[in-house]
């Protein structure tokens, strides 16, 4: 009897620890996406300052930047949707 209250102890333990490492994960991932989009936001305005109207070199080097800037955070989003599903399945069980 004895035995077995521990193991359910150590079993509550163990997904409250396996919880709070997965909301520090999310948060951190929230903050990688927040300054993705600053980034995001600010390589707009620099394009709208500083690149050719009709297109050009400049405008083709901002376009990869902000190409390669909403694939990654594209990455990050998936992550994180994947994360919360697995942490909304420890807090349901």
């Amino acid at each position: 009897m004895k035995l077995k209250k521990i193991v359910e102890a150590s079993n509550v333990w163990k997904r409250f620890d396996a919880m709070q490492k997965l909301q520090g994960t999310i948060m951190d991932l929230e903050d990688d996406m927040r300054d993705i989009n600053q980034e995001l936001s600010q390589l707009h305005k620099d394009m709208e300052q500083e690149a050719e109207g009709g297109g050009g070199p400049i405008a083709d080097r901002y376009g990869r930047d902000i190409e390669r800037k909403e694939k990654e955070y594209k990455k990050k989003r998936a992550e994180f949707k994947k994360l919360m599903k697995q942490l909304e399945r420890l807090e349901a069980s």
